[in-house]
């Protein structure tokens, strides 16, 4: 369940690895492609003391995913931003201007 990552992305926030590290693996267990827990399970493992060097291969796989790229490049169709990271408007969109605001 989608509460599970939940829990352990909090946990893992508050450094409590035990619980993060539960959580993950319950939540990978129903969803093993989902790349952000796998990346999160990851960092937990390599955190612990001692590190769970398994946590390499966690991140490895999300690294090597082919829809990482996906997630992390939105497509040149949904761009929001223009060059400078700045949000494109409406009708900056039309224009194909920005509108900043002034300082």
């Amino acid at each position: 369940m989608i509460f599970y990552g939940a829990v352990a992305f909090s946990a893992l926030q508050s450094k409590d690895y035990g619980v993060a590290h539960d959580y993950y693996a319950k939540a990978l267990a129903i969803n093993s492609d989902n790349l952000a827990d796998v990346y999160q399970a990851g960092i937990v493992e390599l955190s612990q003391t001692p590190p769970d060097v398994t946590g390499f291969w966690h991140i490895a796989k999300a690294a090597a995913s082919p829809s990482r790229g996906k997630i992390l490049r939105p497509s040149s169709r949904s761009r929001t931003t223009d060059g400078d990271n700045m949000p494109i408007t409406t009708e900056a969109a039309r224009d194909g201007t920005s509108l900043r605001p002034r300082s």
